[in-house]
């Protein structure tokens, strides 16, 4: 709990970390990540100089914000240095009658190693309304080649999960599974007209595996809305749809109402040819009409050494009222 002082006031409040790179590791960071929670402004300095503005300050809103960090550019990675790295917040308290300020960070360095998918994994993506396959009906065209290793997504975005946008503060679906604690990278939601929704949405990582043979299955979670279709390498592995999609840019219906939190095993390994070192993992992610009012994704896989048998890859077809 944070004093306050008085009505009618703002207040700022300081603080300081500290984090430790070790002798011969600066080269190994490629980014630094984290969630930042406030309310109602923070800024973020890195051993002294400014490297984030929260992107509500400056207003009262009465609610805490919560916003995903990820930092991979050479102008904040440069700041880095071996030994000790400060890191120090201001966050302000607008006056009002009660003072309700709030702060929370967690950040730290990334390797680009990735042994399992969470909320610390980086993401390409695209949410451009353009088909990452190039225009079907073309010569050599293949909906799913933006799938599989070897395809150049080094013009996609950056970010880290969840994703989300709300349309609108009527849209419940967002603030539902995205609560003030809890923050996303925000997704582009019109498309290239301005006027109607962007049909789909497509992401990228790596899942790197340092020992095939420890690997018998793959534990997944995922809550999406609206549609979803995860691959590994090139390969369907899990489906979360009320009909199939047979386009890219197709509006396709998932689930009805919020996003229902799903786990789901891959079992079947044989088809998808893993490999030791990095595995590609490609979502799909579609709108379900031209005006619908929100988007959302969280994933997380995981592999482990259980083996199951008699399970394959699945495939969920909810229905209008599942």
């Amino acid at each position: 709990m944070l004093p306050g002082f008085g009505e009618g006031k703002d207040v700022t409040y300081y603080f300081r970390t500290q984090f430790t790179v070790p002798k011969g590791e600066k080269a190994d960071i490629k980014s630094l990540v984290g969630v930042l929670e406030y309310d109602d402004s923070a800024t973020i300095y890195l051993n002294g100089t400014e490297i984030y503005e929260g992107k509500e300050n400056g207003r009262d809103t009465g609610t805490q914000h919560a916003e995903v960090l990820l930092f991979d550019s050479d102008e904040v990675l440069n700041l880095l240095q071996e030994g000790a790295n400060t890191v120090a917040v201001a966050m302000r308290d607008k006056k009002q009658e009660e003072h309700d300020g709030w702060f929370h960070l967690n950040l730290a360095p990334h390797d680009g190693t990735q042994e399992k998918l969470d909320h610390t994994s980086i993401w390409t993506y695209l949410d451009n309304d353009t088909d990452p396959a190039g225009t079907p009906g073309m010569e050599g065209y293949e909906r799913t080649s933006w799938t599989e290793a070897g395809f150049d997504d080094s013009i996609w975005s950056k970010g880290i999960a969840p994703f989300g946008y709300q349309n609108s503060h009527k849209s419940s679906v967002y603030k539902n599974v995205n609560p003030p604690e809890v923050g996303a990278t925000e997704l582009k939601f019109k498309g290239s007209d301005g006027k109607n929704n962007v049909h789909a949405y497509f992401f990228r990582t790596d899942l790197y595996i340092e020992d095939l043979d420890k690997v018998g299955s793959l534990n997944g979670w995922i809550s999406c809305d609206d549609a979803a279709i995860v691959y590994i390498n090139g390969v369907k592995v899990f489906e979360w749809t009320r009909d199939a999609i047979n386009g890219n840019l197709d509006y396709a219906y998932g689930p009805a109402g919020n996003p229902s939190p799903t786990a789901f095993k891959v079992t079947d390994l044989a088809d998808l040819n893993l490999k030791q070192g990095s595995n590609v993992v490609a979502i799909e992610l579609h709108q379900d009409r031209e005006d619908g009012g929100d988007i959302w994704l969280d994933f997380t896989l995981e592999p482990s050494e259980e083996q199951v048998e008699h399970l394959s890859n699945i495939v969920m077809n909810p229905g209008p009222d599942e």
